[in-house]
This record gives C-alpha cells, sequence and structure tokens, in this order.
C-alpha cells in the first residue's frame, strides 16, 4: 500500500517537471527513463515473446518482421496486463488491508482476552481467599471444639472430684453406722445389767425396809441423804456437759452439712454457667455457619454458571466437607447428652445421699435424746468429733476394754456388782457414823443376807437388843456397798438422777 502511493506520487512530480522543464539539448542519460513514452518509443531493446496474446492452439507464424499493427497490438496487451496487474496490486494491497484488519481485531480479540484472563484469575484468587477463609473458618471450628473438649474434660474431673468427695462422706457415714451400732450395743448390755441390779436391790430394798421401820435416825439420814444429793447434782452436770459437747457436735455436723449444701450450689451454679456458654457459643457458631453457607451458595450458583468443570469438583470436596462437618457434630452432640445424663444420675445420688444423711440426722437425734435420760458415767458418744484425736483414742480404748476381760476381784454374794462403766479399782466406801443407820437410797428394810451377825428369837425380845442388832446389821450392810453401786441401784432401767433423788424424798417423807 505504501509502495503504491510512494509510486503515484513519483509519477505526479514527474509529470509536472515534464510539463515545466525547458525545451534544451537532448543528451543520453546514463540511467532508464521510467516514462511510457520511453516504453513505446524504445520497444526495440525490450525482448518479446511472439506468441504472447496469442490464443492456445495457433500456430506461430513464421516471422517476417514487425508491424506497426503488431507493436500497437502489443503494447496494448502490455497496457492490458499492467492494467490487470495494477488490478491485482490494488487487490492484492486490499487483502493486505483486510489482513491488517483481522490482524487488529485478532488483536483486540487478544487483549480482550488477556482481559478474560486477568479478570478469571482475578476471580480465582477471589476464590481462594474465600477459600483461605474457609479453611480458617474451619481451623476456629476445630479449635473451638477442642476448646470444648477442654471444658468436658475439667467437668469430668468436677464430677471425680465430686464422686470421691460423696465416698469419703460414705466412709464417714459407715464409720458413724458402725459406732452407733457399737453404742447400742453397749446401751443393751448396761440395760440387762440394770435390770438383775434392780432385782437384787429390790430384794436388798425390802430386807432394810423391813429392818429400818422402826429407826429414829431420819435427820441424820437427810444429812447422808444431802451427800448423795451433791453426788447426784454433780453427775447433772456431768450430764449436761456432755450434753452441751454432744450440741456443739451437732452444730459442728450441720455447719458441715451447710457448707456442703454451698458446695453443691456452687458447682450447680458453675454448670448452668457453662452450659450457658455452650449454648451461646452454639447459637455464635450456628450464625457464622448459616452466613458461610449463604455466602458458599452465591459463590457456587456464580462458579456454575461461570466454571461447571470447577464447580463438579467443588461440589464433591464440600459434600466430603459437609460429612465430616455432620460425624463430628453427631458425635459431640452423643457426648454432650451423656455428659447430661451423668450429671442428672450423678444430682440424683447427692439427693439420695441426703435423704440418707437426713435419716442418720434424726436417728442420731433419737439416740442422742435416749442417751440424755442415762447417767454420766453411762453415756458413750455417738460420734467422735475429726478435730479432737483425744476423744477418739478413748473411744477406741474404751471399745478394747469393754472387748478384754481384766482381772477384777470377786463378785460378793449380795449386792449389785462391782464392774460398773465406773473405773472400778477406785471405789469409795461411805465413811461410818458412829451408832448411825445410813438405808439404801431411802430404804428402811434390813438385808437379810450378808456376814453381819444373825439376829435370833431372844434378841428380839427387848428392844436395846433390837436396836443394837439393827445397828450392827445397817453398818455390815454400808461395809458391803460402795458409793457406785448405791448409784447404781436404780429403781427403773432409765431414770435420771433428778428422778432418783424425787424418789428418795418422798421416800423419806412417806416413812416420816
Amino acid at each position: 500500500m505504501d509502495s503504491g502511493r510512494r509510486s503515484r506520487s513519483g509519477s505526479r512530480d514527474r509529470d509536472s517537471r515534464r510539463r515545466h522543464k525547458k525545451h534544451r539539448h537532448k543528451r543520453r542519460s546514463r540511467t532508464r527513463s521510467r516514462s511510457r513514452s520511453y516504453e513505446r518509443n524504445g520497444t526495440a531493446g525490450i525482448h518479446i515473446n511472439p506468441a504472447f496474446g496469442l490464443p492456445p492452439g495457433t500456430v506461430q507464424p513464421q516471422p517476417m518482421g514487425y508491424s506497426a499493427s503488431q507493436l500497437l497490438q502489443t503494447n496494448n496487451m502490455l497496457e492490458a496486463e499492467i492494467h490487470r496487474l495494477k488490478a491485482a496490486l490494488n487487490a492484492a494491497q486490499g487483502g493486505q488491508q483486510i489482513e491488517a484488519q483481522r490482524c487488529q481485531m485478532l488483536q483486540q480479540e487478544l487483549r480482550n482476552a488477556q482481559i478474560q484472563r486477568d479478570q478469571a484469575n482475578k476471580r480465582c484468587n477471589e476464590i481462594m481467599s474465600e477459600r483461605r477463609m474457609m479453611n480458617d473458618s474451619k481451623v476456629e471450628m476445630a479449635n473451638r471444639i477442642n476448646g470444648l473438649e477442654v471444658a468436658n474434660r475439667m467437668l469430668r474431673d468436677d464430677v471425680t472430684q465430686a464422686r470421691n468427695a460423696t465416698e469419703a462422706k460414705e466412709e464417714e457415714i459407715r464409720a458413724i453406722t458402725y459406732q452407733s451400732e457399737i453404742v447400742r450395743q453397749q446401751i443393751n448390755a448396761l440395760n440387762e445389767r440394770n435390770a438383775a441390779l434392780k432385782t437384787k436391790c429390790e430384794t436388798v430394798v425390802a430386807q432394810n425396809r423391813q429392818q429400818h421401820e422402826e429407826m429414829e435416825a431420819r435427820q441424820k439420814f437427810v444429812q447422808g441423804a444431802q451427800l448423795n444429793v451433791k453426788k447426784a447434782e454433780a453427775d447433772l452436770q456431768l450430764a449436761n456437759a456432755e450434753i452441751q459437747r454432744l450440741l456443739r457436735e451437732l452444730d459442728s455436723s450441720q455447719q458441715l452439712e451447710n457448707s456442703s449444701i454451698t458446695d453443691k450450689r456452687n458447682i450447680e451454679e458453675e454448670l448452668i454457667r457453662k452450659e450457658d456458654e455452650i449454648r451461646l457459643a452454639n447459637y455464635k457458631s450456628a450464625t457464622l455457619l448459616k452466613a458461610a453457607n449463604d455466602k458458599i451458595e452465591k459463590l457456587e450458583l456464580r462458579l456454575k454458571q461461570e466454571k461447571p468443570a470447577v464447580h463438579n469438583e467443588m461440589t464433591v470436596f464440600q459434600e466430603t466437607i459437609y460429612i465430616a462437618i455432620e460425624t463430628i457434630k453427631t458425635t459431640y452432640e452423643k457426648q454432650l447428652s451423656r455428659m447430661e445424663e451423668e450429671i442428672e444420675h450423678l444430682k440424683a445420688e447427692k439427693l439420695k445421699q441426703e435423704q440418707q444423711q437426713i435419716m442418720m440426722e434424726e436417728e442420731e437425734d433419737a439416740v442422742v435424746q435416749n442417751l440424755e435420760e442415762l447417767p454420766a458415767y453411762l453415756k458413750t458418744p455417738m460420734r467422735p468429733d475429726p478435730t479432737k484425736m483425744e476423744g477418739l483414742k478413748k473411744t477406741i480404748q474404751v471399745k478394747i476394754r469393754l472387748d478384754e476381760e481384766p482381772e477384777r476381784p470377786a463378785r460378793p454374794a449380795s449386792g449389785p456388782p462391782v464392774d460398773s462403766p465406773v473405773t472400778w479399782h477406785q471405789r469409795k466406801p461411805f465413811e461410818r457414823l458412829p451408832a448411825m443407820v445410813v438405808p439404801l437410797f431411802g430404804t428402811t428394810e434390813a438385808p437379810s443376807t450378808g456376814p453381819g451377825p444373825s439376829i435370833s428369837s431372844e434378841d428380839l425380845i427387848t428392844s436395846s437388843t433390837i436396836e443394837s442388832t439393827s445397828d450392827e446389821i445397817s453398818i455390815a450392810a454400808c461395809n458391803q456397798f460402795s458409793e457406785e453401786d448405791l448409784l447404781l441401784a436404780e429403781p427403773t432401767d432409765m431414770i435420771s438422777p433428778s428422778q432418783l433423788l424425787d424418789l428418795d424424798e418422798q421416800t423419806l417423807l412417806g416413812g416420816e
């Protein structure tokens, strides 16, 4: 195309120069002329095929020289050929222009393809960023699941500690039950012994009542009874001190119960707080999962419209991820449900243990009420104080002494036994009063048995002999029984010292 422009411009310049040049002497040019006139005039220097322009199949005539018509015809043919070549050149130039336009279009399409490739790369980067975000969210969910596992492990540790605490409480309850059984056996043995002592004392009292009906030393007997009253008051004070100690132990047990109730309440509050945290975490994870699912659906729709093959691959990957997430979800839901069932079971066991503890406390209160009616030397602590190890050691020593059989003096022929719970080798006999009869707890009868002198029918004649024999018998009876034997001579199985004093006073008043 550019060559055509140059040729046309060159021909125009040559025409303009030809018109305006002056007529001067023509001389031979060293260069070949490009004008058509030169071509027309200078045909002698051009070799032309004589068969050029002849129709096919004609016989070439014998050359007889070139005529003007032949030259003109040849010139016309050459001009036609030139026109044809120019037309072909123009057509070739038009084809080149079309090819150039096509090349430009291809370049434009290439640029568009590059732009589309950049857009596709951008979309791919966006999709990869979304995928990374999904992976980050997956890692975050895994971290949260690990946090939930840690919380579950901590809760299991708390449950294990609570179970150990309950086992310790059960061990204490078994120890208390064992101690109460020991005390019950001791009480039964003491009741049996008191029943035997009652029968013996009744016989002795009946005998003493017959001897002391006519005695005149009522005032001195009252003085002796005052000593017994002081002794009973001392026993009553000891009993009150024992009751106060038992009340203090009851207060300590109630404080322990209150502390266990507060611990239980704290554990329940902690469980409620953990459940609220788990519920909030589930709600947040569900919200984030819903937003992520919406975003994923939008991206899937867009990817499905633009790249179906990539969408199919992503669908398979998402199905795999969904199956894994559902598996993890079902697993942890089962674990949480199992943990809730264990918590409910622990609550039921704790409630049952509290009920059993309440029943045990009621039984202890009943035993304490029964013990309040016993004398001080018959009372054994129901439950040793854990803070006082000395009391526990003393209780164990008492148990060992009950199981063993120490060497003790022989039991006298009459009267109560000397192996009472009070230390038997520290007995203190009553001080003798000269010419004084001290009856046994207000009785007036003399015993029929004993090492004292016997009374014959002859001695009963005079009152002096009766008084002397009664004095001797009463002194012998006082020598036979110690102070603790007199205290053991109770009219009933369970009687307090105050009731015993009231009975003594009634007996004295009735005798007067």
